[in-house]
């Protein structure tokens, strides 16, 4: 079941309405609100105490302090008030959005390594070589007449949090900023500084700029919205039902080095001896490796996608191949934003011939979450059979199997939630995501060794797999550590004249077998092996190196 409600927002306004706004007194109101927000549903509050001395009474007087010192702020600077608001939480599932066409794009993009900028990838359908005569590999030193670090710098929008993670949102903003997102967004020429047979070479180009369709003014006068009558008319998307969601909102469509790209950036490990097929919804091969052994590669973009059932029963089946025909088994997991837990255990599901032990969650507990419980188990507990569990809900949820035994646990959670909030309680006792406390595995499953590439553009999901995996000794993590996005997220709208589309809590704190959180902490890799400088330039050589030799030794 899942509930989305939307309502519109923002700028398509009279003019009459308009010339009443003033925009400090409707800042006020929007933060107002989204403290509110947080304040009572933001889970992991207590552990952003500990972990970095935050504070949301503390946030909220300096946004209201920089409110109070600029009462003639134009939007753009309202705007930059309640982003900093939101990021100084250093959780990458809070976010912010506004609404928004401005955007600015180049056909190239730029990742990092070792302190230094190189091209990883060039659109050369917009970029000739006559017109941009380098190529992938070749070194980035400045950018608009600035040192390319400096500019990168400046991008860091969740600046503080995990500095690999938040260098790398920064380096994929480079190329490609969005109004949406909070950027400012850059319009004509743009100088490229590029070392090529030892020297800079400097191309001018300009950007693909797309103009603002959604206009706003800066007019003075008393803000209709400031007593903030709110209460009525507030929508929230309701991901709280099944399935929950665990994931990372952020620009797609950047191709295989952005996030959720079906191939990614990794080269293939060998010479493929097997290919999935076009119409396969993954990317996989076998190929065979020096030392005589057949390993799988599949790779897992992300945990959202169009079909779940579709999804799983195409993963069942490459991966009940592999399971015949290879020794072991690579999983590439790189820049996944995460997505659908239930999609996520069912394919955890097929990797292990044993049952698996879920994290269990801190859960923010509102009326609104309860009374969903118990108008659940008016259903939940007139179910008595798979086959009743089946009619009443359906076959499955985002892919994972429902059979009464899954009622039971959904049950048992619900009468968590009910029991904890009549107690008086805003949080769970530490529980488990619709109760499930084990992911049993599949009929068809892998049960020989596997090796998990992770890095820091691993969010939610992303960090929950390898969390699973690892925790359960299933799997050997490689890579860089994980961003740290450990909960489920929820997104709020509600009426504003600053453009907020919406922003989103994190209102789960999800905790690990050794009863850490994966909040800020991610999942370090049994193996660390970080991009570099050479890899950039080489087509990933020592990374694909250290990768075969580290599925060499696995056993």
């Amino acid at each position: 079941m899942k509930f989305i409600f939307s309502i519109l927002t923002g700028l398509f306004v009279s003019g009459s309405l308009m010339a009443q706004l003033q925009v400090a007194d409707s800042t006020k109101s929007s933060l107002d609100f989204m403290a509110y927000v947080y304040r009572t549903t933001y889970a992991p509050s207590e552990w952003k105490q500990q972990f970095d001395s935050w504070d949301v009474e503390a946030e909220y007087q300096k946004a209201v302090d920089q409110i109070n010192a600029n009462p003639n702020m134009s939007v753009k600077e309202a705007r930059k008030i309640l982003m900093e608001f939101v990021y100084s939480m250093r959780d990458y599932h809070v976010s912010i959005r506004f609404d928004s066409t401005e955007e600015a794009k180049l056909p190239f993009a730029v990742r990092g390594a070792e302190g230094r900028f190189f091209i990883v990838e060039i659109d050369r359908t917009k970029l000739g070589y006559n017109v941009f005569p380098f190529n992938v590999g070749d070194e980035v030193i400045s950018f608009n007449d600035k040192p390319v670090a400096e500019v990168v710098n400046s991008l860091k929008i969740y600046e503080k949090n995990v500095d690999e993670t938040d260098q790398a949102l920064a380096e994929l903003a480079l190329t490609r900023r969005r109004a949406s997102r909070g950027f400012d967004v850059p319009r004509g020429t743009v100088n490229i500084g590029i070392k090529k047979a030892g020297k800079v070479v400097t191309r001018q180009l300009i950007w693909n700029y797309t103009p603002e369709k959604i206009g706003y003014y800066d007019p003075k006068g008393p803000n209709p919205l400031a007593k903030n009558h709110f209460g009525e008319d507030i929508k929230k998307e309701n991901l709280l039902s099944l399935p929950m969601m665990m994931s990372f909102e952020d620009d797609k469509n950047l191709g295989p080095n952005g996030l959720g790209d079906k191939v990614g950036f990794m080269p293939k490990l060998g010479t493929p001896i097997w290919e999935a097929s076009a119409s396969d919804l993954y990317h996989a091969y076998i190929y065979k490796s020096k030392e005589g052994e057949l390993i799988g590669v599949i790779r897992i973009p992300g945990y959202i996608v169009p079909d779940y059932n579709a999804a799983v029963d195409n993963f069942a089946k490459i991966i009940g191949h592999m399971q015949k025909v290879t020794d072991k088994l690579v999983i590439d997991q790189h820049n996944n934003p995460g997505g659908s837990v239930f999609y996520l255990y069912a394919l955890a599901s097929i990797l292990s011939d044993k049952s698996l032990q879920a994290p269990r969650h801190i859960m923010s507990l509102t009326p609104a979450n309860v009374k969903s419980c118990v108008q659940n188990l008016k259903v939940l507990e007139s179910i008595d059979s798979d086959k009743k569990a089946v009619a009443k809900i359906g076959a499955r949820v985002s892919g994972y199997p429902v059979t009464l035994q899954f009622v039971k646990f959904y049950t048992e959670y619900c009468h968590v939630m009910i029991e904890d909030w009549e107690a008086g309680k805003t949080r769970t006792r530490p529980f488990w995501i619709a109760g499930v406390d084990k992911i049993n595995p599949n009929s068809v499953n892998y049960s020989k060794p596997i090796l998990i590439l992770v890095n820091e553009l691993d969010f939610s999901g992303g960090d929950f797999f390898p969390t699973i995996m690892q925790d359960n000794q299933r799997a050997t993590i490689m890579g860089t550590r994980t961003a740290g996005a450990g909960g489920y997220v929820l997104g709020y709208n509600f009426p504003n004249l600053l453009g907020v589309q919406t922003f989103r809590v994190t209102e789960s704190l999800a905790y690990r077998v050794d009863q850490n959180p994966i909040e800020n902490l991610g999942v370090t890799p049994d193996i660390v092996q970080p991009i570099t400088a050479v890899d950039r330039q080489t087509n990933y050589s020592q990374y694909v190196k250290a990768v075969k030799k580290a599925i060499a030794e696995l056993n």
